[in-house]
């Protein structure tokens, strides 16, 4: 049976164009000064774009759960058609250290100020950022590159159905089995292109906080305080560097005390074995 080469040309195209094309725009650190400004895109900038934002934060171990209290009311108040909370985690270690992690989906226009929000409540919680990642993907050209082969399938569909039409019996089964294959075809583009267009009108972001001080270093501590600590630092080294050097010789010595005494033992047995008697 005959396969006309255009079905299969069709159909590589559509699968082309359904293979995503991600890229990252920006990704930046920065510090927990008041004068930190979030990186973004805006999306009037990037039409055709999918975003990600990522946000990590660090703050005192006692304050995450306020913070993120505080950032999941913000995205309450927006409303479930402008902001939804997609994935919620915190966690306490033995040690009473806080990992936790937020994350939304939420309407393009409103992403980058909603971020910028988040990091000033996290500076009011004594925290800072630590990064923040910015990528995107470029669903729009894939989508036009996904509509181009749908419509090609579609006139390949007319041609196959207009040839089912002209009664050709000798050809009917293979004809009708082309036709069935190129409308789950164009199915699976429509469903494709429909995820694609959620992922513009939904833009992620992602919030994680950890604890622990905002800035190593930058902090304005006083001159005892900083004494304070650097001594408690150097006595925590020097303990540890005994504790180690103990380790590492204690089985040395105690194995030569151990072959020192069965030698002194071994010579006074020899002796008083052998000795002549007075």
């Amino acid at each position: 049976m005959s396969r006309p080469r255009s079905t299969f040309i069709i159909m590589a195209a559509v699968s082309a164009a359904l293979a995503g094309c991600g890229r990252p725009d920006t990704a930046a650190e920065t510090g927990s000064t008041d004068q930190d400004v979030p990186p973004g895109v805006e999306v009037t900038a990037a039409p055709g774009v999918a975003f990600r934002y990522d946000y990590a934060f660090r703050l005192p171990a006692q304050r995450i759960a306020a913070a993120q209290e505080r950032h999941t009311d913000a995205c309450e108040r927006l409303g479930p058609d402008r902001c939804r909370i997609t994935g919620m985690r915190y966690l306490r270690s033995p040690k009473n250290d806080v990992t936790a992690d937020l994350q939304f989906s939420i309407v393009p226009a409103l992403a980058r100020g909603f971020g910028r929000d988040a990091i000033a409540v996290v500076e009011r919680s004594e925290g800072g950022v630590q990064s923040v990642n910015v990528s995107g993907e470029d669903v729009g050209a894939t989508i036009d590159a996904a509509r181009t082969a749908r419509n090609a399938a579609i006139v390949e569909r007319a041609t196959v159905e207009k040839r089912i039409a002209d009664g050709n019996r000798s050809t009917a089964a293979e004809l009708e089995r082309q036709r069935a294959d190129l409308g789950r075809t164009i199915r699976d583009v429509d469903a494709q292109t429909a995820g694609q267009r959620a992922l513009l009108n939904a833009t992620a972001v992602a919030f994680h906080y950890e604890s622990g001080k905002a800035a190593p270093g930058f902090e304005t501590q006083s001159p005892l305080a900083q004494a304070g600590e650097l001594l408690g630092w150097s006595a925590g080294v020097t303990f540890s560097t005994l504790l180690n050097l103990l380790g590492l010789l204690l089985p040395p010595m105690l194995l030569a005390a151990i072959v020192a005494g069965l030698f002194v033992a071994g010579r006074r047995f020899v002796r008083r074995r052998f000795a002549p008697a007075a």
